[in-house]
């Protein structure tokens, strides 16, 4: 089989997807993910990693052979020599993105339960959206490179909130796997609410529930990111066959967040 890249623009859902992933390549293999990584990589092989290079996925797929499959979660960019990997077809890949306030919103809900568990990770840091400036542009400008490529799956968080059946049989059907459909989406399903990372996926709640202060500086400060994820949503969403869902949703957005600015 191969090696697959799971990439996400954080907050995203990719943590649904990269389960999803795994659950594929354990029935590919057939045995447990973890155990299988223990085994043929070695313990200090990561689950997730930035060092997404052409030479650290070419060992990785030297080392499982030619029968097996193992997946890596990243936030990393894409470089050039992966690039051409994915071209070449030597390695797969998907990606997630989500709406920039969206993204801001849950990073900020993060942040606060991390700090009131007292967990020192990177989301504890952040208490304001003020903070979020220079990271959430970055992120949708590096996840659209992933979402431009040709063979890489682009999963907007829409379908993943909405839809996560069928996202389970797209990642399926994009992996080349011939996992039972009907199976895999009910042992996601059966997985999906104790997700650590995935809030039940609730499209566009940033409408409600960033203040009016916060969705005026999402809209002064990420102008571009803002359009550059809608192109990209609509994009997508029509290329796996969801553009009335997009029409909709979107439609459903816009009003929404027209009639909470009009209150204000």
């Amino acid at each position: 089989m191969t090696v697959v890249i799971a990439h996400g623009q954080p907050k995203s859902g990719s943590t649904f997807l990269y389960s999803t992933a795994v659950e594929i390549c354990r029935f590919v293999n057939g045995e447990d993910f973890h155990r299988f990584r223990t085994r043929v990589l070695g313990e200090d092989m990561p689950a997730f990693t930035q060092n997404i290079t052409a030479d650290f996925l070419l060992s990785i797929d030297d080392k499982i052979g030619p029968d097996r499959m193992f997946v890596v979660k990243t936030h990393a960019a894409l470089e050039d020599d992966v690039a051409e990997l994915l071209t070449r077809g030597r390695v797969r890949a998907f990606t997630s993105f989500r709406d920039p306030r969206d993204t801001a919103l849950s990073v900020l809900n993060v942040g606060a339960r991390d700090r009131a568990e007292g967990r020192q990770r990177w989301f504890a840091t952040i208490e304001t959206i003020e903070q979020l400036r220079r990271p959430i542009a970055l992120d949708v400008a590096k996840v659209a490179r992933w979402a431009a490529h040709p063979r890489v799956l682009a999963v907007p968080y829409y379908l993943t909130a909405v839809a996560q059946t069928a996202c389970v049989g797209l990642l399926a059907d994009h992996l080349g796997v011939s996992y039972p459909k009907s199976v895999l989406a009910a042992r996601m399903e059966a997985q999906r609410r104790t997700l650590p990372e995935f809030n039940r996926g609730i499209p566009d709640r940033f409408v409600d529930d960033l203040t009016l202060d916060q969705l005026r500086f999402a809209a002064e400060t990420w102008p571009d990111a803002i359009r550059l994820y809608d192109r990209m949503l609509e994009d997508s969403m029509a290329a796996l066959g969801y553009r009335l869902v997009h029409a909709r949703l979107v439609a459903e957005r816009d009003a929404r967040l027209r009639r909470r600015l009009a209150a204000a």
